[in-house]
């Protein structure tokens, strides 16, 4: 990838945020996003590029923290560390991952170096903080050794999904179906994600579909009416949707999201949910009918707009696309 062109992806990802490059999928961070910070970490580091550097690995840590691979994190946060040591936010993640694999005593350590970086840079009198400044007990950490689950998603952190999947063989936890899922997902095997979701759909209880799960949907999946049909017949029993955005709007309507409620969340989870079942079929009247409802809808309105200007569906990118060229909704 050409330096200038690694600036570009480096400088827009850090812009727009967490939620805006998780959005663009599994497939784009690993050919797009990842190779523009090899390719300008392979570079002489001056002080500007050592910044941006620096900010990237910071929100590719954040990336790997939210999708449970907390040590491909941790590399990632050490990188950004080594680029910028006065940033008080990133040592107080490098403290919180610690603290999720039971690392207590370094996470401690780190706790008590971010406030050290934070005091430094506000110019006040160095106090550090006492044993009892982190009064989260230290119980069983939220990742333990040997568990599948959290190695396969160290697994696909590394870009090694058939590593993935032979750790998943014998796994027999209900949420294994959807870290199934997922890797099907990062091997672009549209077949199997859809077997997972049928077999997801059959299971009792409530689903919690989070983030992750839409992290690594094969871009195929989000213009697929029969996808979002699956998701239909779930749509009551999802304790959470995960339809992260940089506006929410994707999530569903502004003028419900403004007020939601526990109560509230099923019904906000079957309109977002019909929204783009109508997007992928193409259908104009359900649109124009959700925009009736809901006048500040924009996605609704970009997919509209869309439909009349091109006669085709508008695509999960092409409201990604809207979104960054206006940078606000």
């Amino acid at each position: 990838m050409a330096i200038h062109g690694a600036v570009s992806v480096l400088e827009t990802c850090c812009r727009m945020g967490l939620a805006w490059t998780e959005l663009h999928g599994y497939r784009w961070v690993r050919s797009t996003f990842i190779p523009a910070m090899k390719a300008l970490d392979s570079t002489p580091i001056t002080r500007r590029s050592g910044a941006l550097l620096a900010r990237a690995y910071h929100l590719l840590g954040d990336l790997h923290c939210v999708h449970d691979a907390p040590n491909a994190s941790m590399a990632a946060y050490s990188r950004a560390l080594r680029l910028n040591r006065r940033d008080a936010g990133l040592v107080q993640d490098i403290a919180d991952v610690l603290f999720m694999v039971g690392r207590y005593k370094e996470s401690s350590r780190y706790e008590e170096q971010s406030c050290r970086v934070d005091i430094g840079l506000r110019k006040q009198p160095l106090q550090a903080p006492s044993n009892c400044d982190r009064c989260i007990p230290r119980g069983r950490p939220l990742f333990v050794a040997g568990d599948p689950l959290w190695m396969a998603h160290e697994e696909l952190a590394r870009g090694h999904s058939q590593a993935a999947l032979r750790l998943l063989k014998k796994a027999r936890r209900r949420n294994a179906k959807q870290v199934l899922m997922r890797v099907f997902g990062a091997l672009e095997d549209v077949g199997s994600v859809m077997k997972e979701c049928f077999r997801i759909a059959k299971t009792a209880g409530a689903i919690e579909w989070c983030s992750t799960d839409w992290f690594f949907l094969p871009a195929a999946l989000w213009e697929e009416p029969k996808f979002w049909e699956t998701m239909l017949v779930m749509a009551a029993r999802f304790s959470d949707l995960g339809l992260n955005s940089p506006s929410s709007e994707i999530q569903g309507p502004p003028e419900l999201l403004a007020r939601a409620t526990t109560a509230s969340w099923p019904r906000i989870h079957r309109i977002a949910i019909e929204f783009h079942l109508a997007r992928t079929r193409a259908d104009a009247t359900v649109l124009r009918g959700l925009l009736h409802k809901f006048p500040k809808w924009s996605d609704c309105r970009i997919a509209l707009y869309h439909l009349r200007c091109t006669g085709s569906p508008p695509t999960h990118d092409d409201l990604l696309l809207a979104f960054t060229k206006d940078g606000k909704r």
